[in-house]
């Protein structure tokens, strides 16, 4: 019994030794951040209140999103897709992506494609067919 109170006090004094668990090598300093200075929000007259107005112009709203001007190969590619009865509207940049893989001879690409188009009810052409279209048009329209 003795010998376990021994090796119990030899415990809580190895413990209350330990202290934190990390080591500060450097004292501590406090930083302190300026306060903000602000402008009153409250216009002292109504010429303030206009210009502050006619100023935020960055919450307008867009009637719709500024096109890119694509290059004529593309346009062409995209025609030739959209004549074989392809919705291609909203998946421009797929299919060019697509396009670029048929010249890279990137089948898994045009493949991914083509069953998301067929899926997507945006044919009425099968897989296989779309698949070539997409394929032929690209090397004869982009690469």
């Amino acid at each position: 019994m003795r010998k376990l109170v021994v090796v119990g006090a030899a415990l809580c004094l190895t413990l209350a030794g330990c202290g934190s668990a990390t080591v500060d090598s450097e004292p501590s300093q406090e930083t302190e951040v300026a306060p903000l200075e602000r402008e009153s929000d409250t216009p002292t007259s109504a010429e303030e209140t206009s210009s502050k107005a006619q100023e935020d112009r960055g919450a307008r709203e867009i009637s719709e999103i500024p096109s890119a001007e694509v290059p004529e190969s593309e346009a062409k590619y995209l025609g030739k897709l959209k004549d074989a009865g392809v919705n291609v509207d909203g998946v421009e940049d797929q299919l060019l992506g697509a396009g670029k893989a048929a010249c890279d001879e990137n089948e898994v690409t045009i493949s991914a494609v083509a069953g998301q188009l067929v899926e997507q009810q945006r044919t009425t052409m099968d897989f296989e067919e779309l698949s070539k279209l997409i394929t032929d048009s690209a090397r004869t329209g982009i690469c």
